[in-house]
């Protein structure tokens, strides 16, 4: 979950959607600029002017913002203000093992499709 004060964005993101890459693509944008950035997995939150960077790691218990919150729970920490005027974006997608299990590679071939 990223907060991008300076570019007034508001980033959530699913399960197992390649959400993490894009995140860690946006999370300069909601750092100050002279903060150093690293590109990891696992990252502490992040709560400055320029933007919040919800806590990526195992157990989030102790964290107010976290990679996975969804907008219901976010909504109310950022107020209505944020809420209402950033442009908000979600990563969403499929995951290729569940559309193999759904359709499976047999009815992909005779669909013309794969």
């Amino acid at each position: 979950m990223l907060v991008s004060h300076r570019k007034k964005f508001i980033f959530l993101k699913t399960r197992k959607t390649a959400g993490t890459s894009v995140e860690i693509y946006l999370e300069p944008y909601c750092l100050p600029p002279v903060e150093p950035f690293v590109a990891t997995h696992r990252r502490q939150e992040s709560v400055t002017p320029a933007g919040i960077v919800g806590y990526r790691g195992p157990n989030n218990d102790a964290s107010q913002y976290s990679n996975h919150m969804t907008a219901k729970a976010l909504k109310p920490l950022v107020g209505d203000d944020v809420w209402n005027s950033y442009l908000k974006s979600v990563a969403f997608g499929t995951r290729s093992t569940e559309w193999c299990r759904c359709f499976g590679s047999d009815s992909l071939k005779t669909s013309g499709t794969a």
